[in-house]
């Protein structure tokens, strides 16, 4: 098992909001985060049991559709390790085989990291199209930075470096 923490930014760059967890994992990329891997993932949820199953610590990032009266935006925190994503977001997947189900298979087979979390970003419009909706930008952000912070709670303290 590597000691790398995954983040993985699942979605789809043509269905408007879909493209949430993307985009969101481009910009901890960017970051350049010591120990940290970003993989980008379009493809069905079978292929993410593969790309996960070698690291103990990952981050999920997904948008999500609750058909709830929520506002764009709101960011989602659950702790996929501890017990199922709510059913309420088994749904909202593009793909016929999406990010609940590949964790419940991969927790089934005894195969689900040591620490899996995901954050889901409520999306607004998930028809054709490359553009974002205005309020889930500052969503993606928000969920940006806590995912750093997250990020920056496992990783060691640098040697030479002492906790205050």
């Amino acid at each position: 098992m590597s000691n790398d923490i995954l983040v993985l930014g699942i979605g789809n760059q043509f269905r408007s909001d879909d493209q949430i967890g993307l985009l969101a994992a481009k910009a901890i990329e960017a970051k350049k985060l010591p120990n940290v891997v970003v993989r980008l993932e379009q493809r069905d949820g079978l292929a993410l049991l593969e790309i996960w199953k070698s690291f103990r610590l990952v981050i999920a990032i997904d948008a999500v559709c609750s058909n709830q009266k929520v506002i764009p935006g709101t960011i989602y925190y659950f702790e996929a390790d501890q017990k199922p994503l709510p059913t309420q977001f088994r749904s909202c997947s593009t793909h016929a085989f999406g990010l609940a189900e590949a964790i419940e298979l991969s927790r089934n087979l005894g195969m689900l990291p040591t620490s899996f979390t995901v954050y889901g970003v409520e999306g607004k419009n998930f028809e054709e199209g490359e553009e974002v909706s205005m309020e889930v930008k500052f969503g993606i952000d928000q969920v940006v930075e806590r995912i750093v912070h997250q990020i920056g709670t496992w990783l060691p303290i640098p040697s030479g470096v002492h906790d205050a």
